[in-house]
């Protein structure tokens, strides 16, 4: 088996059919068919079925195509250590991040990582942490955000951040009367909800158990500006972590009793090979996040 022959089963994989990937790669088509049937050959497995419309990954395509993708990356970053990635002059961070983070706490910390390592690129995949810890699990993250209430069996981690989990409403809600929001209190009214996968979703899921009453999610969405302009016209209250909320976002917050905190990890799996620049971009973060901000610091991320 030779890397190139993985290079090539990826390509199409990810192009859908011979002919795209043959194009890509700039070769002719019928040599790409014969590296794939040797592949194929030596594996002694069907990798792709061809149709009329491209291709299909066999479910030995399937468990091949993880396991490719992840030899690849540690070819490129053996390549880049030859070349100079010990300066950290070159590399890619691959992390994954949960929604709110990705968007209202992260974004200074990915500059600011950038500022100090302008060679190193980064690539965000925006997803839940079960999603997270399940794509770390199997090598096609190198990085990612996940919640420690989630479990960690399997990962590697260090503590990031903790932080509270507050209910959201508009401005004149019946409840921003009260001091703190019970979770019968909260699921008293219509809710916006994550997708299943994200962790606040599961905070409102394990209310409803406690409490015996069934969520009333009237809006699913990963979007959270959509949330915050939903939840600041009445139409329905939410649970986010307090750092996406802003001064100017027109929306009332009310911590819940007893007051409810996530535990936030920078987790990879411990027997894959780190990168250098996954190397430095996770003790970026644990530098950077080893002293809790105050209030008015993480005003400043956030705005």
């Amino acid at each position: 088996m030779e890397l190139r022959q993985l290079r090539y089963f990826v390509a199409i994989a990810q192009a859908g059919t011979m002919t795209l990937a043959a194009s890509q790669l700039n070769i002719a088509q019928p040599a790409l068919s014969r590296s794939i049937k040797k592949l194929e050959d030596e594996l002694g497995s069907l990798l792709l079925i061809r149709h009329e419309r491209g291709i299909r990954l066999t479910e030995s395509g399937q468990q091949l195509l993880g396991n490719a993708r992840q030899i690849l990356a540690q070819a490129d970053d053996a390549k880049n250590a030859v070349a100079g990635i010990e300066q950290l002059q070159r590399g890619q961070v691959r992390i994954g991040l949960p929604a709110m983070l990705g968007s209202y706490f992260f974004p200074p910390l990915l500059m600011a990582f950038r500022a100090r390592y302008p060679g190193l690129s980064i690539e965000v995949v925006d997803a839940g942490t079960v999603s997270i810890r399940q794509m770390l699990q199997q090598g096609t993250l190198d990085l990612g955000v996940v919640v420690k209430e989630d479990g960690l069996a399997g990962l590697a981690s260090e503590p990031l951040l903790k932080e509270e989990m507050v209910c959201c409403m508009a401005q004149g809600h019946p409840l921003t009367h009260n001091a703190a929001i019970s979770a019968e209190q909260f699921l008293n009214y219509q809710q916006i909800g994550f997708h299943s996968g994200y962790f606040h979703q599961r905070f409102i899921e394990h209310m409803g158990q406690h409490t015996l009453r069934a969520p009333n999610k009237v809006i699913t969405t990963n979007l959270i500006p959509l949330i915050k302009a939903v939840v600041s016209q009445g139409e329905a209250i939410a649970m986010l972590l307090k750092l996406v909320i802003q001064t100017n976002d027109g929306i009332i917050i009310r911590s819940f009793a007893p007051a409810e905190y996530i535990h936030l990890h920078i987790a990879w799996h411990p027997e894959r090979y780190l990168s250098h620049a996954n190397q430095a971009f996770r003790q970026f973060l644990i530098e950077q996040l080893s002293t809790p901000y105050t209030s008015t610091e993480r005003d400043l991320l956030t705005q």
